[in-house]
Formats: structure tokens, sequence, C-alpha cells
């Protein structure tokens, strides 16, 4: 014990610089990780704000998707189409072979484009 008393009375004030160097070389470790946590920490809660954002998007075009859906189902059924009116409707007069066909062809035409819809 007379060993290590010598030894710190004869080199106090070295062990006194190297304990405060030590001291602030701990606080300048700790603030700086404390600075770099705070900094991370604020970037996530941006990229999380820009997450939050980005899902209100979506949530209210996918609203407005089902929306327009819900209305497309709730509208009127369309009108029959021409075939149908044909058959349920059968006529009893002569029709000119080139007049039936142009009025087939026409006829057909419609249904395509009424399909196509």
């Amino acid at each position: 014990m007379t060993i290590f008393l010598t030894l710190l009375a004869r080199y106090w004030k070295p062990l006194a610089i190297l304990a405060l160097i030590a001291g602030f070389y701990g606080y300048a470790h700790h603030a700086g990780y404390a600075s770099a946590n705070a900094h991370c920490l604020a970037a996530q809660a941006k990229q999380e704000a820009a997450y939050q954002k980005a899902i209100a998007a979506e949530q209210a075009r996918a609203d407005k998707i089902n929306q327009q859906l819900q209305d497309a189902l709730n509208a009127p059924p369309a009108a029959p189409i021409i075939r149908e009116v044909v058959h349920a409707n059968p006529s009893r007069c002569d029709i000119p072979k080139p007049v039936a066909d142009s009025l087939r062809h026409a006829i057909s035409e419609a249904n395509k484009g009424a399909a196509a819809r």
C-alpha cells in the first residue's frame, strides 16, 4: 500500500491529466452517440411520415375506385341487345335478301360494339 501511495504522490499530476482526458473522451463519445441516435430517430420519423402519407394517398385512391365500382354496379342494367329484341318480336313481313344481309351485318357490328364495352 505504501508503494501505491508513493507512486500516487509522485505521479498525481499525470494521473489527474489522464483521468481528465479519459473523462472528456467518455463524455464526447456519449454525446456523439446520443447525437447520432437522435439524428437516426429523426430520419426514421421523417421516413415513417412519408410512408403514412403514401398509404393515405393509396387508401384515398382505393376508396375512389371502390366508389366507381359501386356506382357501376348500382347503375340500371343496359337495354337488351338488338338480337334479343328481334328474336323476341318476330315480324311477318318478307324482307329482300340484300336488306336482310345488311341488317344482319349491322346487328353483328352493334353486338360487337356492345360486347367491347
